[in-house]
């Protein structure tokens, strides 16, 4: 129970808002409003709504008054005007229909991820939303650049999706959708993810189940090679059932993808990532720093300076590249095992750490050590060619009954 204060009017820079007060409360971390915007009857005259009230809980320790500057210019300063025409439903957001749309438009089926995605942009000024039958993209991108960059997205993230299975299968088959959230105004995307990735230009954010992304304008390819990156970490989230990954394999792993090129047949290669220079630089330490990145939690290998961390992105970049690209050059292949025996190990224990020891235990990591800096040193141009995806495929083909 909330008892409020005498109300506060608020003015707000929203032209549909018609009116709003805040209600101050004894109780901590709880925000009290009520609003109600303006709506046009079919004859074009302007008509009020009924009063909507809302409650904010502060869960996370965020400071009242920020939370009240985020929650005012965030929502109320975004709300838009009801149309008394709008579906039984609610009211609906604006889809943007392209061509990816249409050819999907018939296999794609309800879930609530998705339903809840279009519900948060219903009311909110210029934002729209764009779907596939894996995905659903939400933006405020006003520009044809950035549309197209969205309908770009809409052919190749399945494509990915596809080739992160092919190498990382689901432990279960999995109908979850995909969420994708695309800022176009620096200010509004730091107030939504929050200061603790502020200095981010995209995020996979688990407890909100949304991948949160800052548009780089005409930077297609930066804006690009950060979805393929976080959007890795947001695949591995649903396929590992929400199990914790060690850091060398999630963040290897998304690394590695963040190259991708997809053709117009939808097919996926990887190149190698322009962090071969960085560890070309620092090979000798890398080398002989593998079993330490191996049992690296999180705390240690975001621990440091930024030119340690940065060592430590291209080191799990490194060996996952090695793993995929590098090892298969020997006809034998020692290593073919690690990943799938991580996978496994993973799903039994729910513990990242012991489902690396189990991949690497058989192992002579000496062994491994000099063959990773070898191949690094002699055999990089020959491992362009390998592609691991397709053997993937294959080998599931194949084990198909």
């Amino acid at each position: 129970k909330r008892t409020p204060g005498k109300p506060e009017s608020l003015r707000l820079p929203s032209l549909n808002v018609a009116n709003a007060v805040f209600f101050p409360v004894e109780e901590p971390s709880s925000l009290v409003y009520a609003f109600r915007v303006k709506t046009r009857s079919r004859y074009g005259q302007v008509e009020l709504s009924d009063w909507f009230c809302v409650v904010v809980l502060i869960g996370d320790g965020t400071a009242e008054a920020k939370a009240r500057r985020d929650f005012e210019a965030q929502f109320l300063g975004n709300v838009g005007a009801i149309p008394r025409n709008a579906p039984a439903g609610g009211v609906q957001a604006k889809a943007i229909v392209t061509d990816a749309n249409r050819v999907g438009a018939s296999v794609i089926q309800d879930h609530p991820s998705r339903t809840a995605a279009r519900k948060s942009i219903a009311n909110m000024k210029d934002w729209w939303y764009a779907e596939t039958p894996e995905y659903i993209f939400l933006s405020d991108i006003r520009s044809s650049t950035g549309r197209r960059l969205v309908k770009e997205l809409q052919t190749d993230m399945p494509a990915l999706r596809g080739a992160f299975a092919a190498l990382i299968p689901p432990f279960q088959p999995s109908g979850d959708v995909g969420v994708v959230r695309i800022y176009e105004d620096a200010d509004t995307y730091k107030q939504y993810v929050g200061k603790d990735h502020a200095w981010s230009s995209g995020v996979w954010m688990p407890m909100s189940r949304e991948l949160v992304i800052l548009s780089q304008g005409q930077d297609r390819e930066g804006t690009l090679s950060i979805i393929r990156h976080e959007g890795f970490h947001q695949y591995l989230f649903y396929a590992c059932n929400m199990i914790e990954t060690s850091p060398w394999f999630n963040e290897g792993h998304a690394c590695f993808f963040e190259v991708a090129e997809v053709d117009r047949q939808g097919r996926v290669d990887i190149p190698e990532n322009e962090r071969s220079q960085h560890l070309m630089h620092n090979l000798e330490i890398v080398t002989r720093q593998i079993p330490e990145l191996l049992n690296a939690g999180y705390e240690g290998f975001y621990r440091g300076t930024d030119e340690q961390r940065m060592l430590n992105y291209t080191a799990a970049w490194a060996l996952v590249y090695y793993l995929w690209k590098g090892a298969p050059l020997d006809p034998h292949n020692p290593y073919a095992a690690v990943v799938g025996d991580y996978l496994a190990a993973l799903s039994e224990t729910r513990d990242s750490r012991k489902a690396t020891a189990v991949a690497f235990e058989k192992l002579d990591m000496p062994k491994f050590q000099k063959d990773f800096g070898d191949f690094w040193k002699r055999r990089r141009a020959a491992a362009r060619r390998v592609d691991p995806i397709a053997a993937a495929v294959k080998r599931s083909s194949a084990s198909q009954p």
